[in-house]
Parts: C-alpha cells; structure tokens; sequence
C-alpha cells in the first residue's frame, strides 16, 4: 500500500539541505472480505481483506463489504472496541452458510448508508454491538434475515430499519 493512501504511515524525504517527515491524512478505502486467513478469520488479519490493491486491514472511516461465496463467514472483529466504519454491506446468495460477526464493539458513521443487507434466501448474524454516530442512520435489509444480536446505540436518533414486506 502507498504511504500516502492509509493513515498513520510516514515517508522520509531527503533534500541536500535538510530531512522532512511527511505524515498523511486519514483517507478512507473500500475493503472486501475475501476469508484468506486461518480460523477464527480475524478482521485484523490483512490476508482476510482487499482493498482493491492489496491485502489491507481495516480502519477508521472505511467502508468494508461482506460479499457472496467467501470463506471465512464466521469471523471475529478483533480491532480495538469502537472503531469507526462509514458503513458495512453484506450479500450473499442462498448456500452460502451465512455471516456471522462476533467480537468487539463497532461504530458506524454511514447515517442512510450505516448498514446494508441483502441475502437472497439466507441469514446472517452480528453478534457486535454497534453504535450509530450519524444523524438518521438506516439499516437496509432487501432480502434474507438480518439478526442483530449485539445493543444498539442509536444516541437518541431515529434509526429506521428498512425492508421487502414478506
């Protein structure tokens, strides 16, 4: 990953009269679970993860995506308690065994796209309690059962939950 695309690395930079450090702002990716990892699949495990250039480990304000057919769907959330996501979207088709997420606490930031769900025919479940920290935050199931098992944290906001009417 470049030095310049994740927060927290730095780059040395030499001139003839001087050495500069330059530290990079946060900026945000998209990761896509990919299960490359051993059990428990850790969310702290880069082999777990893509973020479309390489293997990556999450961090604050990204976005991560829970796609169709990956192994791995039983995983832990091991990264530090509260950490801030702009959203989750988990798919999936009937066969897949289903996501289930235990673990540590998470923040979502999304507001209308916190937490989005669509598994044609299956179920998953989020064994993490979640914090909503945006404004009229949206929780979107189009297909499947979504179950939430961990508290939710809504901050005294509305939270909607959005769904196809059985």
């Amino acid at each position: 990953t470049s030095p310049w695309a994740r927060c927290g690395e730095r780059t040395w930079v030499w001139g003839p009269l001087a050495t500069l450090l330059v530290c990079c702002g946060a900026q945000a990716a998209d990761l896509t679970w990919e299960g490359g990892g051993f059990a428990p699949f850790n969310w702290n495990d880069s082999a777990n993860w893509n973020d479309g250039t390489g293997p990556a480990v999450p961090q604050t304000g990204d976005t991560l995506t829970f796609a169709t057919g990956k192994p791995g769907q039983t995983s832990v959330n091991n990264l530090p308690a509260g950490t801030a996501f702009a959203s989750i979207d988990i798919g999936g088709l009937a066969g897949d065994p289903g996501y289930s997420f235990s673990g540590n606490d998470i923040t979502l930031t999304g507001g209308s796209t916190a937490l989005k769900f669509n598994y044609t025919g299956g179920s998953a479940t989020i064994g993490l309690n979640i914090t909503f920290s945006n404004s009229d935050p949206i929780i979107t199931v189009t297909d499947g059962t979504l179950n939430l098992n961990g508290a939710i944290n809504n901050g005294g906001m509305l939270l909607t939950v959005k769904g196809v009417a059985a």
